[in-house]
């Protein structure tokens, strides 16, 4: 039987009768008597609000396991003493939380003693770098989106396009994790789950090395837990509106605030609403939260002229323009002022010319523009001590398009992006002692998304390229020349693509003794991924692009483009059912000066497809190999009379083989010396391992060889790709310098073997070469972090980062390879030839990133600045550059990355007021992000290293006002919010 059915066998069995809640810290202490130190046997610890507790044991210790991440008041009851209450006790997933208790007898019956828990500075059971930020925390902060929350911890990095990097890894090495499951999207290795900031409990950011629990990411994790209801019931409304005020180079945009007297208060809006209570008071609760966020983006064009370019048609008088149709099946209002009617003879015959010029009104048209709807839902049901169960959902669907410059004055053209996902998570814990739980979960995710133009690939709007024509005189615009913008065109490409993802995962988590709190899992996932790709094509009955049967009659005469077979070069589509299986174990060792996690985890990835048998002779269609082609019995050479064709039956028995299964054992350890009260030095070291995203792999493995001569301009998946692989390495240093206020700093490296790269590969046929993926490109990374962090007090704190890295590989992006072998001319043979033999730094690669923030609460008020500052990414300057006969320009040396990008600077506020209504909390706040308005530069001409214009001789005299200033060379400008939310 297929190993992948057993396992899914038992890994339901298990999920029959419970499932899971993850992600949690505990509580541990001793409980004496105040003077003697006496221990209490059998005083009563419990979490009020809660009905969690436990009772000391003979010793007078006692100890409380899967408690959720928050702020609690623990209480200590023990008969004939003084109650003892203790608030803002702070437990952290993952970690230990120690709280101890000092008890006097009563001097009256229900005296109560109240103290507040003491904050700790340094965290000493913590072996690796990370941050954390709590859901009260993350209020605080002028931020709006998870990523935003992200960027801001020390370590993490954000390039030019809003990708997040950890320690220099690719995008794709970061796995995000939402309580207990993993949510990343293997297709790209993008968050599956859009997570909103008010669902959020507690954020880690996990930077170096992580335990063995984790895996599929070789940089960071980020660890979400979400809110869960409660026996109170809570909720909150937050709506806020806002535009843009961009005073920093305002000639650049067009039609958004430059000013004050332009400042547009609704170009975005946002609603969130949250409630949670009790359905059954300490049985069932629930959680709730639903936003709706619209913004119309900052980078505008015109609506100036039709994606169909001009029309003109030749019409008998008298035709009526109510039921009249255009070639793209469309009314004409001839009130437009594009359109005229003038009258003509044609062989004496009178005729109407009627005319489109292809222009429109130039009305103002938003061009990144993106809107999002999203639901999170969690509910609890708690049978008994023993049992819990949760089930978790969430809901999103975004709608979004990408600013084209080139598009500036035709933006009707471009296609639409719909991103939709879901995800349940079925979870319960089983407590079958106060030492041990047992989790499953049994969880379902789907990411879909699309892009097309028009809803139907079959309508007439479309713009059919092999059309165009010189227009009549004086009637039009033709095909627009250097240094101008498009006229016309649609985008005719439509693109699907969807991950549904099944993961069935069980763990056991004990403290076996009062020093090892070991922990086991094994977890099972199962990937649907279908694509499908489509790039519209003129009708060609030779060439299979023919209409449908069920297109009807009276709309085709309106129809030029089809859809061209599947697998042919126009049309790509699959399904495949990718499957991975890990295990782990690890062990938490606590000693009172020693904290030891070590681990080991094993991953196995089964691609679950076939590949071509022989890489040289890939298309089974169209064979390159003479044994392929024909059966030479005299083994001369050429096909002879009676020598028969290889057919396309006898082909399929040889021409696959399986793709290999992967697997690896990767080793994790971490130890903590706390060297003083409050002082500690770390060290993590771990092997990480993790599959190309599944695009590398499937997307055009089907190999589709173009016939003749001449190389194939694409590179096609393949599933038989390596493992990527890293080994990291880090050494940090903690300590409290006075009362709430601690230093730290970390040294670390990270060695990536086995990236995704590419590389052209011979056939049979020396005349055709394609591109493939293969792993070969490397990268290293190395560097420091310095961070202040000040606890003053309530009303104020404050805290400081710096870091410096650097980031060095042989290829930032895995296509490079491929192209660069290409566009050198080179001679190409079987070998896995490469023209990169020097590590250089990565576009990503920024050496300084310091980040700052400053809170103040005065009570009903409260303020939050935040800065961040980073050198700039590198790039490669232009080379060859006319009439420049001398300097490094004109060199023949490598110059890839020599050259830095602007560095960006940015300073983020918040500010809020409450007031207090009918027992409510009213709070209007104000963010002004990036309030100083620098300009974020992202992209530059690459021969005068300038955002705004390339060098004079590379440019065109007569280019069109504003094509070479380009908004899209920059970041977002000066961003005003400001709203209310009301709390009860």
């Amino acid at each position: 039987m297929n190993i992948r059915y057993i396992i899914i066998s038992i890994l339901i069995s298990l999920c029959i009768p419970f499932s899971a809640y993850a992600q949690s810290g505990k509580i541990q202490g001793t409980v004496v008597e105040e003077g003697s130190g006496e221990p209490l046997i059998g005083a009563t610890i419990s979490i009020q609000g809660t009905t969690k507790g436990t009772v000391t044991n003979i010793d007078g210790k006692y100890l409380m396991l899967n408690v959720a991440p928050g702020t609690y008041t623990l209480e200590a009851r023990y008969l004939g003493f003084a109650t003892v209450v203790v608030e803002e006790v702070i437990v952290r997933t993952d970690l230990t939380t120690i709280q101890d208790f000092e008890m006097a007898m009563e001097s009256f019956e229900g005296e109560e003693i109240t103290v507040t828990a003491e904050r700790k500075a340094v965290l000493k059971d913590v072996t690796s770098s990370e941050s954390r930020v709590s859901s009260t925390e993350i209020k605080k902060l002028p931020v709006q989106e998870v990523s935003d929350v992200i960027q801001l911890q020390a370590g993490v990095n954000v390039d030019n396009g809003g990708g997040i990097h950890i320690r220099g890894g690719r995008t794709s090495e970061v796995s995000f994790v939402v309580d207990g499951i993993r949510v990343t999207d293997d297709y790209d290795r993008s968050q599956g789950v859009r997570i909103e900031n008010e669902s959020i409990q507690e954020l880690q950011v996990i930077s170096g090395s992580f335990n063995a629990e984790y895996g599929q990411a070789m940089s960071g994790i980020v660890n979400v837990v979400t809110k869960a209801g409660g026996n109170d019931f809570e909720g909150s409304v937050r709506i806020w509106s806002g535009g843009y005020m961009a005073t920093s180079k305002s000639n650049i945009y067009d039609g958004i605030g430059t000013g004050i007297s332009s400042y547009d208060p609704l170009r975005m809006n946002n609603m969130t609403a949250s409630v949670s209570g009790p359905i059954i008071d300490d049985k069932l609760t629930f959680f709730s939260t639903v936003r709706r966020f619209e913004n119309k983006g900052w980078l505008t064009g015109r609506n100036a002229f039709s994606p169909h370019g001009g029309y003109v048609d030749t019409l008998d008088p008298g035709t009526d323009f109510n039921s009249y149709r255009t070639l793209y099946n469309e009314r004409v209002d001839l009130s437009r002022p594009w359109y005229s009617v003038d009258t003509t003879f044609i062989q004496g015959k009178e005729q109407w010319i009627l005319r489109d010029d292809g222009s429109r009104d130039s009305s103002l048209v938003n061009m990144n523009n993106f809107e999002s709807l999203s639901l999170q839902g969690n509910l609890q049901y708690r049978l008994s001590g023993m049992f819990k169960f949760n089930l978790i959902g969430s809901y999103a669907e975004e709608i979004s398009q990408g600013y084209n410059h080139q598009n500036r004055l035709v933006p009707g053209g471009r296609p639409t992006g719909f991103a939709n996902n879901y995800s349940i998570n079925f979870k319960s814990t089983i407590t079958p002692s106060n030492k041990t739980f047992i989790t499953v979960n049994a969880a379902n995710r789907l990411n879909e998304f699309k892009s097309y133009l028009y809803d139907s690939a079959y309508d007439p709007r479309y713009f059919n390229y092999e059309n165009i024509a010189p227009s009549p005189e004086g009637f039009g615009l033709g095909v627009p020349e250097a240094g101008e913008f498009s006229y016309y065109g649609t985008n005719n490409n439509r693109f699907f693509r969807s991950t549904n993802t099944f993961i069935a995962k069980a763990e056991i988590t004990s403290q076996v003794n009062s020093f090892n709190f070991m922990k086991a899992g094994l977890n099972y996932q199962y990937d649907i991924v279908k694509f499908d790709n489509i790039n519209l094509a003129p009708l060609d009955e030779v060439g299979g692009i023919v209409l449908p049967d069920d297109i009807p009659e009276e709309q085709r005469k309106f129809l030029e483009l089809g859809i061209p077979e599947v697998n042919t070069p126009g049309h790509s589509k699959y399904s495949e059912s990718p499957y991975n299986l890990s295990a782990y174990v690890q062990d938490k060792i606590e000693y009172e000066n020693l904290i030891i996690n070590v681990g080991l985890r094993f991953d196995y990835f089964d691609p679950n497809t076939r590949v071509p048998a022989d890489p040289e002779d890939p298309d089974i269609r169209f064979p390159t190999k003479q044994e392929n082609q024909y059966h030479d019995v005299n083994n001369n050479g050429q096909q002879d009379p009676g020598e028969a064709d290889v057919t396309l039956q006898q082909r399929q028995e040889y021409w696959f083989k399986d793709a290999s299964p992967k697997y690896q054992l990767s080793p994790r350890l971490g130890v903590a010396f706390p060297i003083n009260n409050g002082g500690v030095v770390y060290f993590s070291y771990g092997y990480f391992f993790q599959m190309p995203s599944y695009s590398f792999l499937y997307n055009n493995s089907r190999i589709l060889l173009r016939q003749g001569t001449g190389n194939e301009s694409q590179i096609f998946g393949n599933p038989d790709l390596k493992p990527e692989r890293s080994i990291q390495y880090e050494l940090g240093y903690k300590q409290e310098i006075f009362e709430g206020t601690a230093i730290e700093v970390i040294g670390f490296y990270k060695d990536t073997r086995d990236y995704v790269s590419s590389r052209p590969q011979t056939t049979g046929n020396p005349s055709i070469i394609y591109g493939i993926y293969f792993n070969r490109d490397y990268s290293r990374s190395s560097g420091f972090t310095f961070a202040l962090n000040q606890f003053v007090s309530q009303r104020f704190n404050f805290s400081l980062d710096y870091t410096f890295g650097a980031v060095e590989g042989s290829n930032s992006d895995p296509s490079a390879e491929f192209f660069s072998i290409i566009n050198a001319g080179s001679e190409i043979d079987s070998t896995s030839q490469s023209l990169t033999k020097l590590v250089q730094p990565l576009d990503w690669d920024r050496q300084h990133i310091v980040n700052g923030s400053l809170f103040y609460t005065g009570g009903s008020w409260e303020a939050n600045l935040l800065s961040r500052f980073s050198t700039g990414t590198p790039y490669t300057p232009a080379t060859n550059i006319p009439g420049v006969n001398t300097g490094l320009v004109a060199s023949n040396r490598d110059l890839r990355n020599t050259a830095r990008l602007p560095s960006r600077f940015t300073i983020d506020l918040n500010m809020n007021k409450r007031f207090s209504v009918s027992g409510a909390s009213l709070e209007a706040f104000l963010n002004i992000y990036n309030l100083l308005d620098f300009k974020v530069v992202n992209s530059i001409y690459n021969d005068s290293g300038d955002p705004d214009q390339p060098l004079p001789v590379n440019t065109v005299q007569t280019a069109a006002p504003g094509f070479y200033q380009n908004p899209g060379y920059y970041g977002e400008p000066r961003r005003i919010q400001f709203g209310i939310q009301l709390s009860f």
